[in-house]
């Protein structure tokens, strides 16, 4: 048995020492402190929380039970029993009242035991009961508390399914005081029969199985749409018994309808992106992680159904070794300036098959600087549309060439043969010399005009040479500086029939509107592209106020043709500049390479 720690206020030493026998007798472990005054008990009432029960006799000299009782409930509720000789039974209702736990004639002193372990007992269990209402109070509280502070609508049922608290959000969606509410069921605040069917399924499957359960509903209220997200657990005691159910339901109907508008574009965006061979990613360049459309990972030759985010180091490795740099010095100079960048290159695809894309990459600015928005167009077919159309364009020219050379030009040759051949018997020696030398011209120009409209002379010559002779025919106009670093083996025929046209369209646009003194031209091979420099020292534009002309279409379409890229630049009186990096010839290769990090 516990000890038991006992205050004894008694100024006669007999009676303390019949209650310690008793005690004794009882087989109480005790210990007593004998209080013989009311100052001395006083003064001990500071180390009461040492004590479990207070004995006292009520006369006393100069200081009264009653006294003392009033004394120890300022300061505790311990157990206070009257230990005394005679008490009317209105005083000792009186004292009850007052505080008192209990009393007990000096006369029956064979039953003090008995009283104190009563005593004892009750309080023990009064604490209890204290502290759990203290702690009921606390969670009451709390739980109030919590359902306030949410916006979402919370309510308690017990096991019959009435609602025995709601908050007032709960009470705000149904159009009623949550008070008006306790103690109702769903039949009796929803109007709907089916809803309430619904409500009272999940309601009995959550206190049968002592499951929680999640349902979404959608449903009509007050004559507009809602959604409903509610989670119902069960209310669980420390018995495991069921003792209601707890409710939490979210109006998800804005979040509902937005997702349906995003499904809706999604299915818009891949039917567009279908019909158009085309797919669209997201690009956040400090991680250089996409995220991609089902049609992109498609021309990729990925799952379609795999994660829609997917490194970029995966995306360029699927490009030939001779772009990719071209590639990666695109889209570094795209970064650093935040300009859109539009491209042609080739990828291939899971089966070995080349392809020929179009990407074009714009910064979100809605973001930051580091995200891009981009898209990836099939434009293999487009380009052998496209190359059709130009072989049947060289295939024209090279008709006219031949037919200037077979026919127009062997008549210029026959006529200045017979103009020969009558020269002795011609009076006018310097009329026919003239005529000697119209001839000679138109001849010349008859074979340049052949030359240049057919690309058989960069087959037969090589592109060099090409490129010097198209620097010699505008010697008059303007003086050329021409740098060439590369071999015509580099060079597939058909990109150097577009490097010519290039070249040609920039010289003949410097000589109409330039106004320069000096063009220069620069073709150095790097490792996989050539890189082209034009410029001029001419008169210039402001590339913000005036659109591109044909003369630059035509340039940056051959770019494209050809899997390059392009960047002009122009300012008035500062000439204009163009830089051009088109591939090398080299077989189609995707070797794959260890990541390098972000470009920046």
């Amino acid at each position: 048995m516990k000890e038991i720690n006992i205050i004894y206020l008694e100024d006669n030493p007999d009676d303390i020492f019949f209650v310690k026998r008793r005690l004794k007798e009882a087989g109480v472990n005790f210990q007593l402190k004998e209080i013989p005054s009311g100052k001395e008990f006083v003064d001990e009432l500071q180390n009461i929380h040492l004590f479990d029960v207070v004995l006292s006799d009520f006369n006393l000299p100069e200081f009264t039970g009653e006294e003392a009782l009033w004394a120890v409930r300022n300061v505790s509720d311990m157990p206070f029993i009257f230990l005394t000789g005679a008490l009317g039974e209105e005083k000792a209702v009186s004292l009850m009242r007052k505080g008192a736990t209990d009393f007990l004639l000096k006369d029956h002193m064979d039953a003090v035991a008995k009283v104190i372990l009563r005593a004892l007992r009750e309080y023990e269990i009064k604490r209890k009961e204290e502290a759990r209402e203290r702690e009921l109070r606390e969670k009451t509280l709390t739980l109030n508390t919590l359902m306030e502070s949410m916006m979402d609508h919370v309510s308690l049922k017990d096991v019959n399914s009435r609602y025995l608290a709601v908050n007032t959000s709960y009470g705000a969606f149904m159009n009623a005081d949550p008070d008006e509410l306790i103690g109702k069921k769903d039949h009796e605040v929803v109007n709907d029969p089916e809803l309430v069917k619904r409500y009272e399924e999940s309601d009995r499957y959550v206190l049968r199985y002592q499951k929680h359960i999640m349902e979404e509903i959608d449903m009509t209220f007050d004559g507009r749409r809602i959604i409903l997200e509610t989670l119902k657990t069960p209310l669980i005691n420390d018995k495991g018994e069921t003792q209601g159910i707890v409710c939490v339901s979210r109006d998800i109907t804005a979040k509902k309808e937005a997702e349906e508008v995003i499904y809706k574009n999604e299915l818009l965006l891949d039917q567009s992106e279908t019909f158009n061979q085309s797919g669209s990613f997201y690009l956040d360049t400090a991680s250089m992680q996409m995220t991609c459309s089902k049609n992109f990972r498609r021309i990729l030759g990925l799952d379609e159904q795999s994660s829609s985010e997917i490194p970029f180091v995966a995306f360029l490795d699927k490009i030939p070794v001779s772009e990719r740099d071209l590639i990666e010095d695109s889209l570094t100079m795209a970064f650093k300036f935040h300009k859109e960048l539009s491209l042609e290159h080739r990828l291939a695809d899971q089966y070995g098959n080349v392809l020929n894309l179009r990407t074009q990459l714009k910064a979100d600015t809605t973001t930051g600087t580091n995200r891009y928005v981009g898209m990836v167009m099939d434009v293999t077919s487009d380009k052998q549309v496209n190359n059709a159309v130009l072989q049947a364009q060289e295939n024209e020219r090279m008709k006219v060439a031949e037919d200037l050379h077979n026919s127009l030009g062997q008549k210029l040759v026959a006529l200045k043969m017979y103009i020969n051949a009558f020269q002795s018997k011609l009076d006018d020696k310097e009329m026919v010399g003239k005529a000697q030398t119209l001839i000679a011209d138109s001849l010349d120009e008859v074979r340049d005009i052949s030359r240049n409209l057919s690309l058989k002379i960069i087959e037969h010559n090589g592109l060099k040479s090409c490129l010097r002779h198209l620097r010699d025919l505008y010697q008059q106009e303007f003086k050329s500086e021409l740098v060439m670093d590369f071999d015509d083996n580099d060079v597939s025929l058909e990109n150097a029939g577009h490097i010519y046209r290039i070249v040609e369209e920039a010289m003949s646009n410097t000589a109409k509107y330039a106004e320069s003194n000096c063009f220069k031209l620069s073709v150095i091979k790097e490792q996989h592209y050539l890189d082209i420099d034009i410029s001029d020292d001419g008169v210039g534009f402001d590339v913000n106020a005036l659109p591109m002309g044909n003369g630059l279409k035509n340039i940056q379409g051959r770019v494209r043709k050809s899997n390059g890229v392009f960047f002009f630049s122009s300012e008035p009186g500062k000439g204009t500049s163009l830089k051009i990096r088109i591939p090398v010839r080299e077989q189609m290769e995707t070797s794959a390479r260890v990541p390098s990090g972000p470009i920046t």
